[in-house]
């Protein structure tokens, strides 16, 4: 969750220093890992990182009530809660990440890591589909 908090607030990280703010920013960073998870050879040491990359953006994808102002109502949560979830989703989605899900899902050419890559996978597909409102 902590990671997920951080790529919500890079942006305001380094509003101050426009070197750094060209550099590293979410879209950068959203890109990387998505490229990262899309590119990367599963090897037995790398598929921690994977898996956990994976966990990383599912998280920035949740949204829960205590990330939200208490002052609202149940019902307005609920909505504020789905449209945060939404935009996060279409964020991912901007930088091709159904795109790395379904070529990872594809991908037969690593079978002896395939079964233990292939539920946090279906994982992060659920969470990444769970609003079901993606703009291209």
């Amino acid at each position: 969750m902590i990671f997920a908090k951080a790529l919500s607030k890079s942006d305001e990280i380094f509003q101050k220093k426009p070197l750094l703010r060209e550099l590293v920013n979410s879209n950068e960073i959203m890109k990387k890992l998505i490229n990262f998870l899309q590119r990367n050879f599963i090897s037995s040491e790398d598929k921690e990182t994977f898996i956990m990359t994976l966990q990383c953006l599912s998280n920035y994808i949740k949204i829960t009530e205590t990330d939200l102002n208490n002052d609202l109502d149940p019902e307005e949560k609920l909505e504020k809660i789905r449209d945060e979830m939404e935009q996060h989703q279409n964020f991912i989605n901007q930088h091709n990440a159904v795109a790395m899900l379904f070529t990872r899902l594809s991908d037969y050419s690593h079978d002896k890591n395939s079964d233990e890559i292939f539920i946090p996978l279906i994982n992060f597909g659920i969470n990444l589909l769970e609003v079901n409102n993606f703009k291209f």
